[in-house]
């Protein structure tokens, strides 16, 4: 295990690079005893954590958001969708101004290949070129009482997910929408129905994972996350979290692995091996189009209720308090989490 101090008082993003050398942290850092923050970036040489690493994607410019390229260079993002692409120690870098649309946005991530951005703006999102692309940008709208909660880029690229929340009724609901991202022709739209505890109370969704082989997708909320099969729209999964409210999730490299962090420091690993194949889940659907219950039947020695509540079959806790930003290497040997304590935690993840 490795502890660094990024002195943030809130992560935004954490990044391994590509090769697995240099872990990146953007975050807020407090000056003049808290009174006022400041975005900044910490990156650092794993095999050599005390060196300095210098980064232009700071310089004269604030971003709220960073990721690693393909090809290993930094890209920072700012709360208008403007960003830079930069080497790591420095060199020249490439700045573009968004096409803008009125008021802030949340960068939401890029596409595994490197050649778009996603941006989450007011009324829809926004999906930028990245440095060689030559495409256009594209704009997903949304209607009056929607608002875009989640973006993800499939594995390998071909299609975006845009998770969308708002509301059917009293009843608070989410739906996935599915874009080609040659075409940006929308493949799949649709209602997933409520995800609540199964004793009426609404989790708060904020966020989607795609699994390794684009298979599946998941959606993510405070309270818990359901997993569902992106050609039949079954759903193959479903838990509960209880004490503690999930901060961030993602899947590792493997897929074998489904990982939340939660607000009270933890690390949960949720073993997907558990879940039933996407064969044997069954559906039906229900009025308006949504996606109601699912045969239970065929799930191994579980029912709903006892699969709902079934515990991670792995915990971690590397006392940073609050998770705020978790990350893994594209090859799935390290796991980084940073903490509103001020310091990010690099472990071994095949351990």
């Amino acid at each position: 295990m490795l502890r660094l101090a990024a002195g943030f008082t809130q992560v935004r993003t954490l990044a391994f690079s590509p090769d697995n050398r240099h872990l990146l942290a953007v975050g807020l850092r407090p000056r003049l005893g808290g009174f006022l923050s400041f975005s900044r970036v910490a990156l650092w040489n794993l095999s050599d954590p005390i060196a300095t690493v210098r980064s232009a994607i700071d310089e004269g410019f604030d971003p709220i958001a960073g990721y690693f390229l393909p090809d290993g260079r930094i890209l920072g993002v700012d709360n208008r969708g403007h960003w830079r692409a930069c080497e790591v120690g420095g060199g020249r870098y490439r700045q573009v101004e968004s096409a803008g649309r009125s008021g802030r946005s949340e960068p939401a991530g890029i596409s595994p290949d490197g050649n778009w951005l996603a941006v989450i703006g007011r009324g829809g999102v926004e999906i930028l070129p990245l440095p060689e692309n030559p495409r256009e940008e594209m704009w997903v709208g949304l209607d009056d009482g929607q608002e875009a909660v989640g973006v993800a880029f499939s594995p390998k690229s071909e299609v975006v997910a845009v998770v969308t929340r708002g509301w059917w009724g009293r009843d608070q609901v989410a739906w996935i929408a599915i874009h080609e991202t040659d075409t940006w022709r929308c493949v799949r739209d649709a209602g997933s129905g409520s995800l609540d505890r199964g004793e009426g109370v609404p989790i708060e969704l904020f966020a989607t994972a795609w699994a390794p082989d684009g298979l599946s997708i998941a959606r993510v909320g405070r309270g818990g996350f359901d997993v569902f099969d992106v050609y039949t729209w079954a759903q193959t999964a479903i838990r509960t979290v209880t004490g503690s409210q999930i901060t961030a999730a993602m899947f590792d490299p493997s897929g074998r692995t489904f990982a939340t962090a939660t607000k009270d420091g933890l690390v949960h690993l949720w073993d997907t091996g558990e879940w039933p194949s996407t064969d044997s889940a069954k559906r039906a659907t229900g009025t308006g189009g949504l996606v109601h219950l699912w045969d239970t039947g065929e799930w191994p020695g579980h029912s709903l209720p006892e699969d709902m509540n079934r515990p991670p079959s792995r915990s971690l806790d590397w006392g940073v308090g609050r998770i705020q930003a978790m990350a893994f290497s594209q090859d799935g040997t390290l796991g980084a989490v940073a903490g509103a304590r001020g310091d990010v935690v690099v472990w071994d993840a095949l351990e």
